[in-house]
């Protein structure tokens, strides 16, 4: 099943081109473009283009023009006409539901008889997608993800006025999670993606998003502190590649923040273990439909005392020392994100990549890659 917000907007296979992974954000415009070498993929272009404050607020478009500027430049510089959009996961209305089983072509009238219920907004304004997490023998457990339909219409409406025809848009969690290769064996796990101004969270349960939330970090905290208030980007992360969290007073400071951080993780971790792993193992009042209870079909199956492990992505993220301090406090594995990477190809610009860092490209990674992993 598509996670792609264009499956009630599909593009016909005749119409498939190479497309630009495209990562806009409140401060910055992210782009990443892979390429099929005899060798594997390789990236063929990537970079960021920085906005003015002001142009994007709160993942919302407030001034169009500038921001057609800045991605016509993309646009003329890849020479490519489509791109893969991901939507801030604030702007998405996320939620998960059990339907009785019913046939595939009516799975998306069943969800929109509950839509309201979840969503504070008349379903007629939204567009929506939806994932089977789990399937039983009388029911779908599935995640559903919502958009506004003029927010859709804003993000279009600018792509289209840039030279830019949108292939896909997607939550933008989904970009991310694309982006990372677990662990051999690995199903479960909270992918933090820590941004300059919010942060997601995302509860991953047998290689599958569960639920997506923005929590109240945001990595302007950390860089404030590092570099100074209203240090830029580039600012930060020259002062950041110098440092290692240990025991001075800076670093003290820092720990005092992320400690913000750890509390949410273990508040939303800990939603999740009761909602899927113990309150879903009673009874469900309606006989005719099945709860997932942590056994067979189950979406998250954990140890009741377990701590999933915890992956760190976004460009505030990699800080010498930060895995090791939130492994003692969540008493868990925290790692770096472990980034897709293009095999070795010595003509392509993805040794650039490493260099930049490849945690502030994941989500245009991720994007890029489902031009080679669309259903």
């Amino acid at each position: 099943m598509s996670n792609r917000l264009d499956k009630f907007f599909p593009m016909p296979d005749f119409l498939r081109m190479p497309a630009i992974g495209l990562d806009i954000s409140d401060h910055a415009v992210k782009y990443v473009v892979l390429k099929n070498t005899n060798k594997g993929l390789a990236v063929e272009a990537f970079g960021r283009r920085d906005l003015e404050e002001g142009i994007i607020k709160h993942g919302v478009i407030q001034d169009e023009k500038k921001l057609i500027v800045i991605l016509n430049e993309v646009q003329k510089e890849t020479g490519l006409h489509f791109a893969r959009v991901a939507i801030p996961e604030m702007l998405v209305y996320g939620f998960n539901v059990n339907i009785p089983k019913v046939n595939h072509d009516q799975i998306k009238q069943a969800i929109e008889f509950q839509i309201e219920d979840h969503v504070p907004i008349q379903k007629e304004s939204l567009i929506f997608d939806y994932e089977i997490l789990s399937e039983g023998s009388r029911s779908y457990f599935i995640k559903v993800n919502a958009i506004l339909k003029k927010t859709f219409e804003s993000y279009n409406e600018a792509l289209i006025n840039s030279g830019l025809s949108v292939a896909s848009f997607e939550p933008e969690p989904e970009s991310v999670f694309r982006a990372i290769r677990l662990k051999d064996g690995q199903k479960n796990a909270i992918v933090i993606d820590l941004g300059s101004r919010r942060t997601s969270l995302s509860i991953v349960g047998g290689e599958k998003i569960i639920s997506s939330s923005t929590v109240d970090f945001s990595g302007n905290l950390l860089a404030n502190i590092i570099a100074g208030d209203g240090s830029s980007f580039e600012e930060f992360e020259k002062a950041k590649k110098g440092m290692i969290l240990g025991d001075d007073e800076k670093s003290e400071k820092i720990k005092k923040q992320i400690d913000i951080l750890n509390i949410e993780i273990k508040k939303h971790f800990n939603y999740w273990k009761e909602h899927l792993d113990i309150e879903d193992s009673l009874p469900s009042e309606d006989t005719s439909v099945e709860v997932f209870n942590g056994k067979e079909g189950s979406v998250l199956d954990i140890e009741k005392s377990g701590m999933i492990p915890v992956i760190l992505s976004g460009g505030s993220a990699h800080l010498s020392g930060l895995p090791e301090y939130m492994s003692k406090k969540l008493k868990t594995n925290v790692s770096f994100a472990d980034i897709w990477t293009q095999k070795s190809d010595s003509k392509s610009g993805g040794k650039n990549i490493l260099k930049d860092g490849l945690l502030i490209y994941a989500t245009a990674i991720g994007l890029a890659l489902s031009d080679f992993n669309y259903d």
